[in-house]
């Protein structure tokens, strides 16, 4: 099955302090970069110069792929605050051994690389999260095993931040705390954007004591800014700002159906022809490098343009398909 439909997957299991951040050497493009990755902005390693571009885990970790079934439902949304409403997936495992079904326990970490027989063993990042729930039922012939994961779970639910700071100390040192805080668990940073907001100083002595989920949300509403957790790492910027990142390109051979228009309907009779156009939505061949760190170029077409993501549904069924992803976004119009 995984030779006709070209599906492949690797999802591993272990312990969330173990993930690892990994720095590519210098020469990780040959070339220039792949057509598919057109990013002007890569953030690089101050280590070796390479590019930063994924996660990976250690030897503890228990590996589960094909001929194994696997199909995942997997929903991303942009927050309007912090991380109140985490990315969710559902990870449903076909007639597991009794071994691995003991590994599959609450707060377990769990990394899913998903993509294409061709890719070889470079398989881009779906999901990473914890295990908030796991139950194994009989379906039919098959005994079906059922893992309900949220991004950054533990660290949202349980990571504790105590600290006071003096006056005259920045945002940015302080967000650069709190961020450390969650690398220290196994969360490692993927962009902070600084702002005349984050580079002014506190008027007077601050304490924090509590869930860091908790704090850092406050502190981003008294800045304007907003931050989640995508594919593993954390994302602090502003809200109101489009940020510079990376641009996939979307070809019109990958998108299946058609790219339909999502209009501006504020104020505006829904019938009628004014309503402007605010962003696309469409759905597309599986593509692990499209998050919510990212954004989009509809490289032809009517709709031709830039979009930054704003939801994401993905539904990989490896033996069966599909193997794709819908998205929706909002046009671009600046950047800074």
């Amino acid at each position: 099955m995984a030779d006709a439909f070209g599906h492949k997957y690797e999802l591993f299991i272990g312990e969330p302090s173990r993930l690892i951040e990994v720095h590519n050497e210098a020469t990780a493009y040959d070339d220039d970069i792949p057509p598919l990755l057109k990013a002007p902005n890569l953030r690089t390693s101050s280590l070796t110069g390479g590019y930063v571009d994924y996660l990976t885990v250690d030897a503890t970790f228990r590996k589960i792929t094909d001929p194994i079934q696997m199909i995942a439902k997997i929903k991303y949304k942009e927050p309007k605050a912090g991380a109140s409403n985490p990315q969710t997936a559902v990870i449903k495992l076909f007639n597991l051994s009794d071994t691995t079904l003991e590994s599959l326990v609450t707060d377990a970490l769990v990394l899913l690389n998903a993509g294409y027989q061709k890719d070889g063993e470079d398989l881009p990042l779906a999901f990473v999260g914890t295990v908030d729930h796991v139950s194994t039922q009989p379906e039919g012939p098959d005994a079906v095993t059922t893992l309900l994961c949220t991004e950054g779970g533990n660290a949202i639910k349980s990571i504790r931040f105590v600290d006071s700071y003096p006056e005259g100390r920045t945002y940015n040192f302080i967000l650069l705390q709190m961020i450390k805080k969650f690398k220290d668990n196994g969360i490692p940073l993927g962009r902070f954007q600084e702002s005349d907001r984050t580079t002014q100083s506190v008027k007077e002595q601050v304490a924090y004591s509590g869930k860091l989920a908790k704090i850092l949300t406050d502190l981003c509403d008294s800045l304007d800014y907003v931050w989640f957790i995508c594919k593993g790492k954390l994302y602090v910027q502003p809200k109101d700002q489009p940020r510079a990142t990376e641009i996939l390109r979307i070809t019109p051979e990958n998108i299946i159906g058609k790219v339909h228009p999502i209009k501006n309907k504020v104020g505006i009779p829904s019938a009628s022809a004014d309503s402007a156009v605010k962003g696309v939505k469409f759905t597309t061949f599986f593509n692990g490098e499209v998050g919510l760190q990212s954004y989009v170029n509809i490289s032809e077409g009517d709709f031709a343009g830039d979009y930054d993501i704003k939801k994401l549904d993905i539904h990989l069924d490896w033996a069966n398909g599909p193997w794709v992803l819908k998205a929706e976004t909002e046009e671009v119009e600046y950047y800074e």
